[in-house]
């Protein structure tokens, strides 16, 4: 009985020692992630990063807490970025607030002084005093509308967008108040003409973008003569995606694409509208024409829509920081096979994205190089190597936030694009 009371005695005090033991190593797992991440901002020279790890003992945890003030939310997220790097660090939790900017007000120039009044002596007669000559400018006043409503147009539209329905030419009742105001200022110039232009962005084929942007800007002409705007005062044309004022390769830049702008001219300078018996003449053919366009645009759609669909529900995997394609892929690689085969005519872009793991260089590369091994694997069954394109987009464009491995793990992606007739 002596002995068992001594073995139980030996076994809890060798218990406490191994409790005490991992305090001592968590504490020193702690005091390491810490004083590497301070390192590693120091050597950065943003020492306004407060770095501390949630939870002690057998409640600590690898998740880095960010606390301080940095002076960008470009430094923000670099510090997060940093962070995560560390050896050892799971996550973090980013809580660096964003610097406000002030702005100093330059103190406004006091007023002229008003001219001293002119003193006529009391012997000189009124008559001896000659009035000043009026300078006689010649003005054309009819030009005057036609800039400041031009500058108004400008001004509007630049800071307002007239939107339109999903793929349609129908306005948006949100945008009814803006061409309302449009409205006002045609009726500020009544003795010019407004040509309305429609744009597009890039995506789609060329044809189908053409129509679309006429057919728009046909809606807005509609508006205004339907709210009291002469008819013989207003032109739509449409020049689908041929006039960019951004690069389509981007969404933002495609969004400033897709826009309505006004012209303000001389009546004499519209556009001829066509004559009906030209088109009579060429009936067969526009019906013909429109009927193949119809069909383009219906393979450019449903194509692309069975990519996303594939896509979203299977990714395309690789080896890891490799370029070589996982074998459990390959299924997913033949259905995309499939579905560029029933759009013949178009044109796909295979587009790469990577993590923000590593660097900017480097995941760029990664992404082109997975990208080339897809299109490899295409030509291998059959596609022509002139369809398709490949583009990589490395760390630059992220479906959601790097600082979780959920959000890495979204973020590594193969997207199939269809770019339009080839």
């Amino acid at each position: 009985m002596r002995k068992l009371m001594l073995l139980l005695l030996g076994a809890i005090l060798i218990g406490i020692l191994s409790y005490f033991c991992f305090l001592d190593k968590a504490g020193v797992i702690k005091d390491d992630l810490l004083s590497k991440t301070q390192s590693a901002y120091a050597s950065k020279q943003m020492n306004w990063v407060k770095p501390a790890i949630k939870g002690d003992g057998l409640e600590m945890t690898r998740i880095l807490t960010l606390n301080g003030s940095a002076p960008s939310l470009a430094l923000k997220d670099e510090a997060g970025r940093i962070a995560l790097a560390q050896e050892g660090v799971d996550g973090v939790d980013n809580r660096l607030k964003v610097a406000k900017i002030v702005v100093i007000k330059k103190p406004e120039p006091e007023p002229a002084a008003e001219p001293l009044p002119v003193i006529v002596p009391v012997d000189v007669k009124p008559e001896a005093v000659k009035p000043e000559p009026i300078e006689v400018v010649d003005v054309n006043m009819s030009q005057k509308p036609v800039f400041s409503c031009q500058d108004e147009f400008k001004k509007i539209l630049a800071s307002e967008k007239i939107n339109f329905q999903y793929n349609k030419a129908d306005v948006k009742a949100s945008s009814y108040k803006l061409l309302d105001r449009l409205v006002e200022i045609t009726k500020k110039c009544p003795k010019d003409a407004i040509l309305i232009a429609g744009h597009t962005d890039s995506v789609g084929s060329g044809s189908y973008n053409l129509k679309l942007s006429k057919n728009r800007a046909n809606s807005v002409k509609k508006y205004l003569i339907s709210h009291g705007i002469n008819k013989d005062r207003v032109r739509a044309i449409g020049y689908g995606e041929s006039k960019p004022i951004a690069d389509n390769n981007t969404t933002d830049g495609q969004a400033k694409n897709r826009r309505i702008e006004f012209n303000v001219m001389d009546i004499k300078d519209l556009p001829a509208i066509p004559k009906v018996k030209k088109v009579i003449k060429k009936h067969k053919e526009i019906v013909k024409t429109v009927i193949e366009e119809k069909k383009q645009d219906v393979a450019v759609f449903s194509c692309e829509a069975e990519f996303k669909k594939i896509l979203s529900k299977d990714k395309i995997q690789f080896d890891y920081n490799k370029a070589s394609i996982a074998q459990d892929s390959y299924k997913v690689l033949d259905a995309l096979v499939d579905v560029v085969k029933k759009c013949p005519n178009e044109k796909v872009s295979i587009e790469g994205h990577t993590d923000s793991i590593g660097s900017k260089s480097y995941n760029l590369k990664l992404s082109l190089q997975r990208v080339k091994a897809v299109k490899d694997y295409l030509v291998k069954k059959g596609i022509s190597a002139d369809r398709l394109e490949v583009v990589g987009h490395g760390e630059s464009k992220p479906l959601v936030s790097n600082m979780l491995k959920e959000g890495r793990a979204k973020n590594r992606r193969i997207e199939f694009i269809v770019k339009g007739v080839k």
